[in-house]
Order: C-alpha cells, then structure tokens, then sequence
C-alpha cells in the first residue's frame, strides 16, 4: 500500500508539473503567437484522419496544412509542410486533435519538456551520475539550452521522443527490464530514418546476448502500430514513401558531412569526399559491431554512440533537431569526466557544446532561417570528442 501510495503522490506530482507547464507555456508563448510548425502539420493531418476520415497525405489535406500554416498554398520552391510521417505519429497527437491549436500546441511542447528532461535524467542514471539537486539543476539547464533541443522544442520536433525512447530504452536495458525496453525503444520508429542505424546496432547486440524479450517488446509494440495504423488506412506505407520522396525534392539542406564538404571544398571535390566519408564511417561502425557485440552493455556503447554519430553525419537531412540524439554520448563523457574528478573540464566543455553552436547559428543568420553551416556544429564537435574519447580502443 506504501508503494500505491508513493506511486500515487509522484503521478499526482508529475500530473501538476504536466499543467502548470502547459498554462506557463500558453499565456507566455502559445497565446500570442502560434509556432511548432513541425507538430502543427501532424496535428492537422491527425484531425484530417481521426475527426474526419481523410487521408492525412492527400493533397488536400496538405494544402490546408499550407493555408493554416502560410495563409496560402505552399510555392514549389517552399517546404510543402505535408504530413510526410509514418501514419502512426497522429497516434501520439490524438489526445489533442480536439483542441484548439494554441492549447494542442501548448500540451505537446510540455510534454516534450518532460519527456526531454526524463531521458537525460535515465541517462545520468545510466552513466552512474551523483545527482546532487546541484547537479540535477544543471544538467536540466544543460540539456534544455542544448541547441537541437532548444529549437526542437520551438518546432514542436518528435525527433526528442525519438531521444527520450532510446534514453529510456538503454536505461531499462542495462536493469534487465528487457520487454519494456523493447516497448520503448519501438517509440524512436516514429522517425524511422533517424532510429534505423542504431536499432540496427542495438539488435544485433540483443540477440548476441540472446535477450529475447527485447526482441518480443520491441515486435510486439511495432506490430499494434503498423497494423492499426494499416487498419485505419490501408495505403499508408506507400503514401508515406511517396510523401519522404516529394520531401527530398524541396529540402535542399544534406547531412552535415555533405553540407562540410561542400562549404569548404571546391565543387569538384565536395561530393567524392562526401561519398568516401560516408563510406569510411560505415565501415568504420560495421568494424566496431564486429569486434564489440559481444560484450557487455557498457563495452558496447562506443559502438552504439558512433552509430549515433553516424546518422546524424551522414544519413538524410530533416532537421537539425535530429542531432538530439547526441546528447546519450555527452551526457555519458561528461560523467566521465566528473568522475575522474575533473569537475572543471566537464563544466567548461559542457559550456562550449552549448555556446559554441548558438554562436555559429546567430552569426550566420540569415533572416530567420537557419544558415546550412549552422547544421554542422553539434555533429562535428561531437565526432571530435568522439575520438577523443575513443583514440585507444579505435584500431
């Protein structure tokens, strides 16, 4: 009864927070000044589907998605701001879709505020952090002023459930809650393009382990999406693919490694070296799951982070927000850090993650629109602590 209790007061707690979150954000933002873009256009395609019937990837309902969001349709030059997600995603939007947007938007960006701070929290836990109410302050600010996650949570972005899935996925892995960590972990398919290469990664060390029941959460929970989502429209996986292509058309902005590539390299040269780093990297993961999916979790976490580090360099570009997945590997070199007794070097480069990318961002604004260069700055600060991190064991 103790623990019902205690469940109880931490849910009514968390349930305040959830509100008072929510209220703050729409009397200080929401009210004023409509934004999450990238939430507005699933919220209108989770109305088209749930409230009426239609296929959120039509194209009428994107071109309502364009009227609501620029007061006009889209030009061809334009991002189209259609409902280019798996059908699923409306999953997570339906408990708002009879809302008014202002209130819808307010409720979703709170609880990505908690659903952010939650995963960097099991990410401390995981990484064995002493969490002094010091240091839990901190890191909340930490993670909160971390530039994929700021603008993430202005847009709206899924990209931090994608980050708060596996946060919680590894966490519950390393405790041997393996179908919940399954369950989990079948959440970061709502982005699928930036969960592939590490589930990938992550499942080849599960049946390595023969941890089955990861295996059996993670089917089971994908099974109820793709299937409901199937039930609901049939077409769906191929309107989806056509939706990611139409994408590719009219976002001119590549992964960071291109964008590098092509800001500092003759023309000429700009693709091949993309291509062959691309290349390098891969090889450079698939080497590493070759000599390391055999051990332990903690052992095989470098591997897991550079197939982080892997996406975000290299693999199609969405959003900058993508790169929110990088804070598993900060959060686990700067414990590291503290651990080691080095107290001064973690706070001074946790400081220089954050400023450093603000700083590229306001200096090469361009009006309001993020500069490509912009893009790059986490990514690659990251793959430079990355080898730092790892210069011993990368033979």
């Amino acid at each position: 009864m103790t623990r019902l209790i205690r469940l109880g007061v931490i849910l009514g707690a968390f349930g305040l927070l959830y509100l008072a979150l929510t209220y703050a954000f729409y009397v200080g933002v929401a009210s004023q000044v409509p934004g999450a873009n990238d939430f507005y256009s699933r919220w209108m395609g989770a109305r088209a589907l749930f409230l009426r019937g239609e296929n959120p990837y039509s194209l009428g309902v994107t071109q309502e998605i364009q009227i609501g969001m620029y007061g006009r349709r889209a030009r061809p030059d334009e991002d189209q701001v259609a409902f280019a997600y798996p059908l699923y995603a409306a999953f997570f939007v339906l408990p708002f879709i009879t809302l008014p947007y202002a209130w819808a938007e307010s409720f979703w960006i709170a609880l990505l505020i908690l659903a952010v701070i939650g995963a960097s929290i099991a990410q401390a836990r995981l990484f064995a952090w002493r969490l002094t109410p010091f240091k839990l302050l901190a890191l909340v600010l930490f993670v909160l002023a971390f530039y994929p996650v700021l603008r993430g949570l202005f847009l709206g972005q899924f990209a931090l459930l994608v980050f708060a899935s596996f946060a919680f996925g590894l966490l519950w892995l390393a405790r041997q809650n393996d179908e919940r960590a399954g369950w989990v972990l079948a959440i970061s398919l709502v982005k699928p393009h930036i969960a592939g290469i590490v589930l990938a990664a992550i499942f080849v060390w599960v049946i390595a382990q023969r941890r089955w029941r990861v295996l059996r959460g993670f089917v089971s929970a994908t099974a109820v999406l793709i299937v409901t989502a199937t039930l609901l429209l049939p077409t769906w996986f191929s309107d989806f693919i056509r939706a990611v292509n139409a994408y590719a058309g009219y976002i001119q902005i590549g992964p960071p490694m291109q964008v590098l590539a092509e800001t500092f390299l003759p023309s000429v040269l700009a693709m091949p070296i993309f291509i062959g780093g691309t290349l390098l990297l891969f090889g450079a993961l698939i080497y590493r799951i070759a000599k390391t999916f055999r051990r332990d979790l903690w052992g095989f976490m470098p591997t897991l982070e550079l197939a982080m580090l892997v996406t975000t360099m290299t693999m199609a570009r969405t959003a900058t927000t993508d790169q929110t997945i990088l804070l598993i590997p900060w959060v686990h070199w700067l414990g590291a850090l503290m651990q080691r007794g080095l107290q001064k070097s973690a706070w001074l480069l946790a400081s220089a993650l954050i400023i450093a990318p603000w700083f590229v961002f306001l200096s090469t604004l361009f009006g309001i629109q993020e500069a490509p260069l912009a893009t790059t700055t986490v990514a690659t600060l990251t793959l430079l602590m990355y080898g730092v991190a790892n210069w011993r064991d990368l033979g």
